[in-house]
């Protein structure tokens, strides 16, 4: 598989293809509820306040073109003092079961591991984002706890499942993978 290249994000070059990638209607809720912006203004005061104090490192997945990001993802509630950072990965549908998202993933973990005192990194995932639970599993990532009935969504309430891996556990099962796609 060829290598993805991240790219930190440009609000010039990515802020239009981020909207819509992050504002999709059927996939938003499978990230995120706090983006709810109707506009790109609103959107752009959106990512400066969450630059401010929220996300820690944010990088889009090479773009196709300048108005087709493949995906983005970032980290947040970075802990130096515990070790610990959460993650969110977002991928655009038609990338989806292709690869893309877990060596996009890879990639962005060992860069997290190599330039943070990290020693835990967490996904939290809503319970019915299946495929990206099953995702994480696959890759190694353990569920290590569940907030129940957490999210109201379609009619329902839908368990919050916290998944991590540590440090030792990703570079067991990665160095492989990082040392020949270098």
């Amino acid at each position: 598989m060829e290598k993805v290249n991240l790219e930190r994000f440009n609000y010039r070059k990515f802020l239009v293809p981020l909207y819509d990638l992050m504002q999709g209607k059927d996939d938003q809720m499978l990230f995120s509820t706090k983006c709810t912006c109707n506009s790109y203004e609103s959107f752009e005061l959106f990512l400066k306040t969450n630059f401010q104090g929220y996300y820690h490192e944010f990088f889009v997945i090479e773009a196709e073109n300048e108005f087709n990001l493949k995906g983005c993802l970032y980290s947040y509630e970075y802990h130096p003092q515990d070790g610990v950072c959460k993650i969110c990965v977002v991928i655009g549908k038609k990338y989806r079961k292709t690869g893309l998202g877990a060596q996009a993933t890879i990639e962005f973990m060992d860069y997290l591991f190599k330039n943070y005192s990290l020693r835990k990194i967490y996904s939290p995932t809503f319970a019915y984002n299946e495929d990206s639970y099953k995702a994480q599993l696959d890759a190694g990532m353990q569920e290590e706890g569940r907030l129940k009935e957490y999210r109201y969504y379609d009619g329902k309430y839908h368990d919050l499942i916290i998944l991590a891996i540590t440090r030792e556990e990703f570079y067991n099962r990665y160095s492989a993978f990082l040392n020949g796609n270098k």
